[in-house]
């Protein structure tokens, strides 16, 4: 799927030293009732979030992370947001 990026994406482009066309990635990782989001766009990030929470998911607080990274094609700083979410007992 365009504009899709798993893990395994994330973790080359990190070796490489570079992040591939970070504008347009999206990803969740789903593991057995959890789910990682992440997002460069703030506003994507929060929707994402409250469709899983409407789902029954809850926010794992303590997971919430914004790491800067910076665009190597501009030099610009922006922000990748991650949090975990579990699916709660009735999810």
């Amino acid at each position: 799927m365009a504009g899709r990026a798993g893990p395994e994406d994330q973790i080359s482009a990190n070796r490489g030293g570079g992040l591939p066309n970070i504008k347009s990635q999206r990803w969740s990782i789903e593991m057995d009732k959890e789910i990682l989001v992440r997002e460069w766009d703030c506003s994507a990030f929060h929707k994402r979030v409250l469709e899983l929470e409407s789902e029954g998911y809850t926010a794992r607080a303590e997971s919430y992370v914004i790491t800067p990274e910076m665009d190597p094609e501009t030099g610009r700083i922006i922000h990748l947001y991650a949090v975990e979410m579990v699916a709660t007992a009735g999810g």
